[in-house]
């Protein structure tokens, strides 16, 4: 399967919702584990501050296999560093390594600009523990960790 991970066109916004939504809402608000309730969940202010996060000059990213759009990413670039902040994959693509294909195509892409790269990820979820194997096996070691995140890093 050829794999293409490219800057994300107008219009996108969209399909990067609806693959977000659903992973948020469940593992945050219906999931009580972070103190937020489900009735905290208000879908137009929610999708609001989607549309705002995409907006945000982040660099957002389309991934394509076999030129079928199958996932997107999010990053903020710092000056000497890069945060992962989403990578989202639809489900019938999850759990194939496309993920890790994702980040051995970017790795090399932002170390070759000298940045540190920190990946955020959501403690208590179903991808946590696979997620975490990825990174560790691509050279990630864990930095920090929060109440909802353990922040891996490779410098």
């Amino acid at each position: 399967m050829e794999l293409d991970v490219r800057p994300a066109k107008a219009g996108e916004e969209a399909f990067a919702w609806r693959l977000y939504w659903p992973y948020i809402k469940k593992n945050i608000f219906d999931s009580k584990k972070f103190g937020v309730k489900p009735s905290d969940w208000i879908a137009k202010d929610e999708r609001g501050r989607f549309a705002e996060y995409w907006a945000s000059g982040g660099d957002r990213y389309v991934i394509e296999l076999d030129g079928e759009v199958v996932g997107w990413c999010g990053t903020q670039r710092h000056p000497r560093r890069i945060v992962v902040e989403n990578l989202f994959i639809k489900s019938d693509y999850q759990k194939k390594g496309v993920g890790e294909r994702i980040m051995n195509e970017m790795v090399p892409r932002w170390k070759k600009d000298k940045l540190t790269i920190e990946v955020p990820v959501l403690k208590g979820t179903k991808f946590a523990d696979g997620v975490e194997r990825v990174l560790v096996r691509l050279g990630f070691a864990e930095d920090k960790s929060d109440d909802m995140t353990k922040t891996f890093k490779l410098n």
